[in-house]
């Protein structure tokens, strides 16, 4: 009996059989990418500074396509830049066996410093080029101090410690883009499969910044006949048994998982404009950065904090990345705006036909893990980095490998029991940079029928930290137009509704006796509303507290995120009410009553009298609730003994939970005493 690990080295030999026939031919395919300064929209309203790469409009791709990861065009002004940023999609048709599918980018860097780009996962060839391997390197950036001892000490006078010579650190892992200027990367042998772009130079910043996109090489879906996402290890020559057509599908989406961490950029907008001669944001620049200062090491006195004279002179920490926005393609959901972050299968005038299977190509371009899933529909994992998963290379091989509308299986026979099965998941692990291709299967006759589906992060990246809820690492897949109807994840038109309209709903405190403070938040009940303020800052909404009178109940300070503290007047008691109005995103229309209740006081608490005998002479020791035992509250608080005066006969210690010790002065003669 073959075992799994034969198998294995069957399907990797077969593969590297097949490839060794590739490259007699190239199908060469362009595209051209410009790297410019661009602003994301949050659903906070904030604007955050990004660099992004914006697909020409001037050269037509051969064959290659460019536009946003949705797959909708890049909305890109008559100029040729643009201020939006969106992260691009290149869609490359694979060639036929034997040739090889080539891909030349030429990228425009209307940035004011040097960039380039790199497509994680492609094995570079002899022929690339500007391909990885030649790193550009930093020159003149200081050295760490002189280390004199290691961590083991076994260095002596005779022999001392010597620390190995510092390289040069990497600035760029390819040939390099100078600001202002252009620079063409060439591809002649890519494979079939995803992968993720990203800029090869100080990635620590310029990824976090926005340059990313994704690369689909592929033989796409034609009428009729289903696409190839990945072609077969195997050859009908090198194995009898080999399943050729592949892994199929009928349709695709792209997933490209990001965030955001608007302190870095604006951080970094800052260093631009204060040392390059940039607009704010956007727009040109009178100067680019030099090479020391890049290279210049962070401190207090050159940050965002530091005096006018430095301050803004160097790069950010970038080991203080602190995300607070989470992306699906760009965009970060908003329910009153879920349209925007839907990926869209097939359409209500075009339906995709069931026959192999959906595709999600799922890419993590951010800096931390994620976790996407798509609800209700299960995902059976196909590849990851553009590589066949074992076992899915193993069933093609062998044959044992079968894929319809409803799913993938490995058909197994009484000699092939050992073949592993489909790995089939509810969620996908996904590191920093991975990128892992899924199929699923939704529910179909003859034609996918029409829903919508969600897919979200498990690892629970779903608000934009403080500043808004409702929103995050969230989209709806689509298919053939949703489900119609008037309701939260159905479609108008083949867009998805609006899950509700905002509202700002009352509020109603209650303000324990005695407090002099209470905090609460009144946008916890409201609907679409993330800014408060009193009185009503118009169209923006506030910035900052603000000093809010609410009658009786004393002053409030009310925060922007609907965060408040009350700061209770002196008298405020026993039912007494006092309110305040705030409004919602700058609305006045939008707007709600905030009314605090004084907690009423009820009747006095009954103290009852207690006594205790001691067999000790000396000494009486009673724990709680001791003296509290038989005292009462009508109203059903917790009690607190203090003691009322001195004690007579004795020396009396008394706790707040009632628990005392009394103590008596020793006798010459025994005799019965009293301690009150």
């Amino acid at each position: 009996m073959r075992t799994t690990h034969d198998l294995l080295k069957t399907a990797l030999l077969a593969g590297i059989a097949l490839l060794s026939t590739v490259g007699v031919a190239r199908a060469q395919n362009s595209v051209t990418l410009t790297a410019a300064r661009q602003t994301a929209l949050m659903p906070d309203g904030a604007s955050v500074p990004m660099w992004g790469w914006v697909c020409s409009t001037t050269t037509a791709p051969v064959g290659a396509t460019c536009t946003q990861t949705n797959g909708a065009a890049q909305t890109v002004p008559a100029t040729g830049t643009s201020t939006l940023w969106q992260p691009p999609l290149i869609r490359v048709p694979a060639a036929a066996a034997p040739a090889a599918t080539g891909l030349t980018i030429t990228l425009s860097n209307a940035l004011p410093v040097e960039t380039s780009l790199v497509i994680v996962g492609q094995i570079p060839q002899a022929a690339d080029v500007n391909r990885l391997g030649a790193p550009v390197r930093e020159s003149g950036r200081p050295q760490h101090p002189a280390q004199t001892s290691s961590t083991w000490t076994i260095a002596t006078s005779a022999d001392p410690f010597q620390p190995p010579t510092q390289s040069a650190r990497a600035r760029s892992f390819v040939a390099e883009t100078p600001a202002g200027g252009s620079a063409t990367y060439t591809f002649t042998n890519l494979r079939p499969g995803t992968y993720l772009i990203e800029s090869g130079t100080y990635p620590a910043i310029q990824g976090p910044m926005g340059l990313y996109g994704v690369l689909v090489v592929t033989t796409a879906p034609a009428a009729g006949a289903a696409g190839t996402a990945y072609p077969s290890p195997c050859t009908a020559t090198t194995s009898a048994a080999c399943v050729t057509t592949g892994v199929r599908y009928d349709a695709d989406a792209v997933a490209l998982l990001s965030e955001i961490d608007p302190v870095q950029n604006s951080a970094v907008d800052a260093f631009l404009v204060k040392s390059a001669g940039c607009a704010a944001s956007i727009g040109a620049c009178t100067g680019t950065l030099s090479a020391a200062a890049e290279m210049k090491t962070w401190s207090l006195a050159c940050s965002t904090m530091g005096p006018a004279a430095t301050a803004n002179t160097c790069y950010p920490p970038a080991v203080d990345y602190t995300p607070l926005y989470y992306l699906v393609d760009g965009v970060a959901f908003d329910p009153a705006n879920p349209s925007a972050s839907q990926l869209n299968i097939g359409s209500t005038t075009t339906a995709a036909t069931a026959a192999t299977g959906v595709l999600l190509r799922l890419v993590n371009a951010g800096l931390r893990f994620h976790m996407p899933s798509t609800v209700g529909l299960p995902m059976v994992q196909m590849a990851e980095d553009g590589n066949l998963e074992p076992d899915v290379a193993v069933a093609l091989t062998t044959g044992h490998y079968a894929q319809s509308a409803t799913g993938v299986t490995f058909p197994q026979t009484a000699a092939t029991t050992t073949t592993p099965q489909p790995k089939v998941v509810s969620d996908v692990f996904m590191p920093a940079g991975k990128v892992i291709d899924i199929l699923v299967f939704p529910a179909s006759s003859g034609a996918y029928t029409a829903a919508s589906y969600a897919l979200f992060d498990r690892e629970l990246s779903l608000s934009a930290g403080s500043v808004k809820r409702d929103s995050g690492m969230e989209a709806f897949l689509v298919v053939n137009g949703g489900a119609a109807g008037t309701g939260a994840g159905q479609t108008t038109g083949g867009a998805l509704n609006a899950f509700s309209t905002a509202a700002a709903v009352a509020d109603n405190y209650i303000v324990p006796a005695h407090a002099t403070t209470f905090s609460g938040n009144v946008l916890l009940n409201d609907n679409g509303v993330h800014n408060a303020s009193s009185p009503c800052v118009a169209t923006t909404g506030s910035t900052g507290p603000q000093t809010v009178p609410a009658g009786a109940a004393g002053t409030v300070t009310l925060n922007p995120d609907g965060t408040f503290t009350l700061a209770v007047a002196a008298g405020f008691s026993n039912g007494a009410t006092g309110s305040f109005t705030y409004c919602g995103n700058g609305n006045s229309a939008l707007s709600a009553q905030v009314t605090f209740h004084a907690a009423t006081v009820g009747g006095a608490p009954t103290a009852n009298a207690d006594t205790y005998t001691s067999h000790s002479a000396t000494l009486l020791q009673v724990g709680a609730p001791g003296v509290l035992l038989n005292d009462t509250d009508p109203n059903g608080y917790p009690l607190t003994a203090v003691a009322a005066g001195t004690a007579t006969g004795c020396t009396v210690s008394l706790q707040s939970n009632g628990a005392f010790t009394a103590t008596l002065p020793a006798l010459a003669t025994p005799a019965a005493r009293t301690c009150t």
